[in-house]
């Protein structure tokens, strides 16, 4: 409840429980999560007097390793359900969507970016100017007059200084069932703290 470490070198005198029935001294401290306290380590030993400094700085070494962990853990949770809810809803849309990372790398896609001849379940992870350089009719299909343009607009991602707004771009493609017209949007992802630029929306 305090927060602090509490050591107790002779159980028989203490109001506080014991884990083990042999326990006679212990030494506890809270693992702290933000202003809360998730939970509680405990040591115990059998002997009096059975814990020093040496183990209060071990328990606290531990106390943060398993405070970063749990940390580690939640964000790693939160970030995991945000990116399930935005697979759902893009998955829903019935527009093509390529999430890129700053360095170009589709980072998520959903089905629809088949209206310009792009496999969602195989690009993912994949560099843009990599899968070009595969599919020479890609950089068409994505409304760029050239290989050269679409490095441009990679390059203003990784250099987040230089990125100039890009404004919509209608174009035609040729698919399976003929011709399509298509509007092409970038919308760019920026870091809530700095304001730097993490991606685009494309």
């Amino acid at each position: 409840e305090t927060g602090m470490m509490t050591r107790i070198d002779d159980t028989s005198a203490s109001k506080l429980g014991k884990l083990l029935p042999d326990t006679v001294s212990q030494i506890a401290m809270p693992i702290p999560r933000e202003v809360e306290v998730f939970g509680v380590l405990i040591l115990e030993h059998n002997t009096s007097n059975a814990f020093d400094r040496e183990d209060a700085h071990f328990l606290m070494q531990l106390v943060n390793q398993a405070a970063i962990a749990i940390s580690s853990r939640e964000l790693f949770l939160s970030v995991t359900e945000a990116r399930d809810r935005l697979k759902v809803v893009l998955d829903a849309i019935a527009e093509g969507v390529l999430l890129l990372n700053s360095q170009g790398t589709i980072v998520m896609a959903n089905p629809a970016v088949n209206l310009v001849g792009m496999d969602y379940t195989r690009v993912v992870n994949h560099d843009l100017l990599d899968l070009i350089d595969v599919d020479n009719d890609l950089v068409l299909r994505l409304g760029y007059p050239s290989n050269r343009r679409l490095a441009e607009f990679v390059q203003s991602m990784r250099s987040s200084e230089t990125w100039v707004a890009q404004p919509p771009a209608h174009y035609t493609s040729q698919g399976k069932s003929g011709e399509r017209y298509l509007e092409r949007q970038i919308i760019p992802i920026r870091g809530k703290h700095d304001g730097a630029m993490v991606g685009a929306l494309k």
